[in-house]
């Protein structure tokens, strides 16, 4: 976290502070796949204040580590081209970028993953006209798993 810039500190610290994340106790109780884990922390790490200037900085971070990850592993971007792409789309320091890049070549469809999750689970929030944060409190008591089955539980509970 040293090397974080500070705009990033708040939401590195929400996502990293999710129950289970890190041993995987999440996943066991709710039978969540690691998929599903990280789409509901990467949700769950941005306050629903998106007018501050952290919360967009990195959510346009993520989607742009989305690009990224797809252009390295569809376009076959070099990690130059991966490199450029970030530099000039995004905030992130160059020791932070090194790092996303890396870790794209070494594991393909890393940071898809977040931002699709999260595109769910806002357009599942739009369907049950849910806030944020009523989707955040939801979600925190649901715990981590599949779109399918949090619709099924948001629709059993909007029916009380």
């Amino acid at each position: 976290m040293q090397r974080l810039p500070l705009y990033e500190m708040p939401t590195q610290l929400r996502f990293h502070s999710i129950p289970g994340l890190h041993f995987g106790s999440a996943r066991r109780e709710h039978k969540a796949s690691n998929e599903q884990l990280i789409a509901f922390a990467s949700y769950l790490a941005c306050a629903t204040d998106t007018s501050k200037i952290e919360e967009l900085l990195y959510l346009a971070g993520e989607f742009a580590l989305l690009v990224t990850d797809t252009g390295v592993h569809i376009q076959k971007w070099t990690e130059s081209e991966a490199f450029t792409y970030l530099f000039e789309n995004t905030a992130l320091p160059e020791t932070r970028i090194r790092q996303h890049i890396d870790e794209i070549f070494i594991e393909p469809g890393r940071w898809i993953l977040p931002a699709l999750g999260r595109m769910q689970i806002q357009a599942l929030a739009a369907q049950h006209k849910l806030s944020t944060q009523t989707m955040q409190d939801f979600l925190l008591v649901a715990g981590p798993q599949s779109i399918p089955s949090l619709n099924y539980q948001l629709s059993k509970e909007l029916q009380r």
